[in-house]
């Protein structure tokens, strides 16, 4: 591959396997905690000074 003529419509990807050791147990418990949390009308606590989201929503709720 050259960069004067680009990819050539393809990605030149190599292909490896890991094995990775994961515990699935959490995750039902995980999602029903984070599906609860979504359907709150409010978050349970207040943004922290330096949340960039909450900046973002205190100056989009000026235009609502």
């Amino acid at each position: 591959m050259d960069k004067e003529s680009g990819f050539r419509d393809r990605l030149p990807f190599k292909k490896e396997i890991h094995i990775i050791d994961t515990d699935p147990t959490y995750v039902h418990d995980l999602f029903r905690e984070a599906v609860s949390f979504l359907r709150r009308e409010t978050p349970p606590v207040a943004h922290s000074p330096d949340c960039q989201y909450g900046k973002w929503l205190k100056k989009a709720k000026e235009f609502i």
